[in-house]
């Protein structure tokens, strides 16, 4: 009841009508940012890997209980893990003026036909086997045998072709869809010179390699999105597959949809205040029946772990959505039953070396005390803050578990004994999720170290966790990457604690599927934190790459740079005179200078636009 309701906050010392705590630094809507140099580059591989394909052959992404398929059971986990990725991606794309890649084929990101029928006319082993679809008994007349390859290729139902050479015209047969000829459906004859093994000495055989189809990642995101909203639960709010009503783990699911949502509704709202009303109501109305549930299905099992996301997402809303006094008191209300009920992130942290904990619960945990301090400003633990409490983490685990990539151990938990071994692993799917933390943890607190780290992370453990024969793709990735990893191979035995022999090969889904879905918001994330909005109407450049922005109060802000490739960087501010510009300036800068100035490591340098192009 609402009496309870204000009960509970009053214990709390809060209020519906105290807003959340503010950003140090407010994070750019998403769509702000227009990716540039090598950045876009890395973008554009990502969706012409598997970010913009798994939703052409994936089983758990393109026939997802999402969409109404059967993919994706279980947790239902991986199509709103994809999502949370490929929408920032598909709207960064389209602001550098991509809305459709090429199709491409494979880890070696061939074009149509360069190991296909395009480069053999001709194949050696026999006539394709199927039905005859045109040419009947005597073949159509043609001028060539590319022709004949070519006529095939331009039918949906041609799997091969078969051309007769040694008469003119050439004759031409397709062949359709089935095991092998049958008597109704004869192989195709071709002609009367037949050598002694009955193969024609004038044949020319071929199969029809099909075109793939070209990514269109905002078609996919537009598609799935549609699909999730027009099948909310039309009575509770619910989003998505509803198999555990009764289960304390049925919130983790449709956690990363939530996420993808108002990062979608973000992008559409100056545009489509229609798309982003329909959004963040869903959200709202789905949220709201989550609070419902949980007086009865308490959180457990990820959703216990990772309750800091479904924080997030209703501290969102109440940032953005526009709310009564009650809607507003009920996402306080379940903001304050996650917290109760989740993992004691606070306790488990000072506990760290002498507890464990799986590696990407760790990682969402980082943030637990950022996303509270929004709600609570005055919270402690063993007489520390918020603040403190989160920069204590980050140093807790460099002591026990660091590596030079800035990240942590944990294959597939943080190590028992803890050790700082290099030649144990990290999972790709805690690596995007530390990044996204520090990230958080940056604009909420303001602390330089985080935007360091989320730097660090991105610059290293990130790239690392890929492989390519052409020298840059992201076709096939590894589960675990180690510093000092030595082979890419089935190893058994292994150093790692928990995951299975194959976890430090590269492929579609080593040892589990969750980082093929999960890591696509890694790049597209990052991307959208270089640029903030400071308390005073300031522009912050906090983390550094060649990209553009856009900010809510107009101005606007460019960095040409190679880095962390090169060491030198132009920005350029475009604002009202007076309106301060600052820069992050890295902590390991010892020698950085801004217009030819020493400026000091590990400070935010602040400079003032003069209204033109500064």
């Amino acid at each position: 009841t609402s009496h309870n309701r204000a009960m509970l906050l009053a214990t709390l010392g809060l209020c519906t009508a105290v807003p959340l705590q503010p950003y140090a630094y407010q994070p750019l809507p998403v769509g702000s940012v227009t990716p540039k140099g090598w950045l876009l580059k890395q973008l554009t591989l990502q969706a012409e890997g598997l970010s913009g394909h798994l939703a052409q052959f994936w089983h758990d992404i393109m026939s997802s209980v999402w969409i109404g398929g059967s993919g994706d059971g279980g947790l239902h986990e991986r199509t709103p893990y994809w999502l949370n990725g490929v929408i920032p991606l598909a709207f960064l794309l389209r602001n550098a003026g991509i809305d459709e890649l090429p199709p491409v084929a494979g880890i070696y990101k061939a074009p149509w036909g360069r190991h296909g029928w395009m480069s053999t006319l001709c194949e050696s082993g026999g006539e394709v086997r199927g039905a005859v679809i045109a040419g009947g008994v005597a073949g159509y007349p043609v001028e060539s045998a590319a022709e004949c390859r070519d006529d095939c290729a331009a039918r949906s139902d041609c799997v091969g072709y078969a051309a007769e050479t040694c008469s003119a015209p050439v004759r031409c047969w397709h062949k359709g869809q089935l095991p092998q000829a049958t008597a109704a459906s004869p192989a195709a004859p071709v002609g009367g010179k037949e050598a002694a093994a009955g193969v024609s000495t004038c044949a020319c055989h071929g199969r029809n390699i099909p075109k793939p189809t070209p990514v269109d990642l905002m078609g996919q995101v537009e598609r799935y999105v549609e699909i999730i909203l027009a099948h909310a639960n039309a009575t509770s709010g619910w989003l998505g597959p509803d198999s555990s009503p009764a289960s304390g783990g049925q919130y983790w699911g449709p956690s990363n949809v939530l996420q993808a949502l108002w990062q979608w509704a973000e992008a559409k709202r100056e545009g489509d205040e229609a798309a982003f009303s329909k959004a963040s109501r869903a959200m709202l109305l789905h949220l709201l029946e989550q609070r419902r549930r949980m007086a009865k299905a308490p959180l457990a099992s990820w959703a216990k772990a990772r309750w800091i996301d479904m924080a997030k997402s209703a501290e969102w809303l109440i940032d953005n959505a526009r709310l009564t006094d009650a809607q507003r008191g009920e996402l306080l209300e379940l903001i304050a039953l996650l917290k109760a009920q989740g993992e004691d992130w606070d306790g488990w942290f000072e506990a760290v070396p002498r507890t464990s904990n799986h590696n990407v619960n760790v990682a969402q945990g980082l943030k637990s005390a950022a996303v509270w301090w929004r709600f609570n400003s005055s919270a402690s633990h063993a007489n520390l803050s918020m603040a403190q409490l989160s920069l204590r983490r980050m140093r807790k685990l460099d002591a026990a578990y660091g590596q030079p990539t800035g990240m942590y151990l944990g294959d597939e938990i943080t190590p028992v004994p803890h050790t700082r071994s290099p030649s144990r692993g990290i999972e790709l799917c805690g690596v995007v999720e530390a990044l996204y933390s520090y990230e958080a943890m940056y604009s909420v607190h303001g602390t330089l170290a985080f935007a360091d780290r989320a730097e660090r992370i991105a610059y290293n453990a990130l790239p690392a966790t890929w492989a390519s024969p052409t020298g840059g793709d992201m076709w096939a990735h590894q589960y675990l990457q180690a510093v000092n990893e030595i082979n890419a191979i089935k190893a058994s035995p292994h150093v790692w604690q928990h995951d299975n022999a194959f976890s430090e090969t590269y492929g579609l889904e080593p040892n589990f599927g969750c980082c093929t879905a999960n890591f696509h918001q890694g790049w597209p994330k990052f991307a959208n934190s270089l640029f903030h909005s400071a308390p005073d109407g300031g522009v912050v450049v906090s983390m550094w790459a060649p990209a553009a922005a856009k900010l809510p109060s107009g101005a606007t802000v460019e960095v040409d740079t190679t880095y962390p490739f090169g060491d030198d960087a132009t920005v350029t501010v475009r604002a009202a005179a007076g309106t301060p510009v600052y820069l992050r300036i890295p902590g390991w800068a010892v020698k950085a200078t801004v217009n030819g100035a020493a400026a000091a490591n590990g400070t935010l340098f602040r400079g003032v636009a003069t209204g033109g192009a500064d």
